[in-house]
């Protein structure tokens, strides 16, 4: 069958027909494909221009993140600076300058002091700074106690008849307290610590329980 031409009708090839724009004289389809493309190549555009911004975010987290890690690296290493423990030593006398006789107990040791008598004799050793001073020791009964106070009580006896009980270290005469005791600097790094009980200490004290 022969074409016939139509002045509304365009051939496209592979023979088919398709409306024309009278006005722009266009084949219609052609426009729509023609839109159809721009479109498809703006979508592309904005595809690959959001998934560039995605993809240098994604860079920029990671480095923000390996950054992080960086500086809690640097804050949580050990310092280099070198530190050195100093050895130190105290002697600590107690004596009993009062007529009485003087016992008291520390965990499961027992102590007694005779009337005018002096002892027990406690070496203590331990580690301090560079410089050191008599109020850098600790009394023997708290270092034994892992550098704390006892939990219970010491109870200082006069002829097993008036008492102290000691609870604590304040106060200006107290054998937990290292400032109640005279202190000699004997040696570089040793000190000597005396204790003295006296007569004051028995009359304060009240009846055993």
């Amino acid at each position: 069958m022969d074409l016939v031409d139509n002045p509304g009708m365009e051939t496209l090839g592979y023979g088919s027909f398709a409306p024309t724009d009278n006005v722009t004289g266009y084949n219609m389809v052609q426009i729509q494909d023609a839109l159809r493309k721009q479109k498809t190549l703006h979508n592309g555009e904005i595809n690959f221009f959001t998934t560039t911004k995605m993809i240098q975010n994604k860079i920029s987290n990671h480095f923000l993140i390996i950054g992080l890690l960086f500086s809690l690296l640097v804050m949580g290493a050990p310092s280099c600076k070198k530190t050195t423990d100093h050895a130190m030593e105290g002697e600590f006398y107690f004596v009993n300058s009062t007529s009485h006789q003087i016992t008291f107990s520390t965990g499961f040791e027992k102590y007694n002091l005779a009337a005018k008598a002096t002892g027990p004799i406690f070496t203590v050793s331990d580690i301090g700074d560079k410089e050191i001073t008599a109020g850098s020791f600790y009394t023997p009964f708290i270092k034994e106690k892992a550098y704390s106070i006892p939990q219970q009580p010491i109870i200082i006896r006069f002829d097993n008849q008036k008492c102290i009980s000691i609870n604590g270290n304040s106060g200006t005469h107290n054998i937990l307290a290292i400032n109640s005791y005279n202190n000699e600097k004997i040696g570089e790094r040793k000190y000597r610590f005396i204790y003295t009980f006296t007569e004051e200490d028995y009359n304060r004290a009240t009846l055993c329980q």
